[in-house]
């Protein structure tokens, strides 16, 4: 079965901006203590954007199963495995 669609992790692009953060600090903190060419190097290293795949995948379901009506939705990372569920119903009168 397919997903209903594949997002980006929120946990892992946490992740990949905390190295971007931590990047840029060491950056900051050698600067004029490396030849100006490595700390340019260092410093564009750490201002690259953040490019990550999509690798959440998200499934949902609603409709009226019996007497109720249902909400449904799950997502799950392949990569860091991340996961999130949540459901919820209601009578149908």
């Amino acid at each position: 079965m397919s997903a209903d669609r594949w997002n980006v992790c929120p946990k892992c692009k946490e992740k990949a901006q905390a190295e971007k953060d931590a990047a840029r600090q060491a950056a900051t903190e050698k600067y004029g203590k490396l030849p100006i060419a490595e700390w340019v190097a260092l410093r564009d290293k750490s201002e690259q954007e953040i490019a990550l795949p999509q690798t959440l995948r998200e499934d949902w379901e609603l409709g009226i199963v019996e007497d109720r009506f249902e909400v449904t939705y799950t997502a799950t990372c392949s990569e860091c495995k991340f996961k999130f569920k949540f459901e919820q119903w209601a009578p149908v009168p």
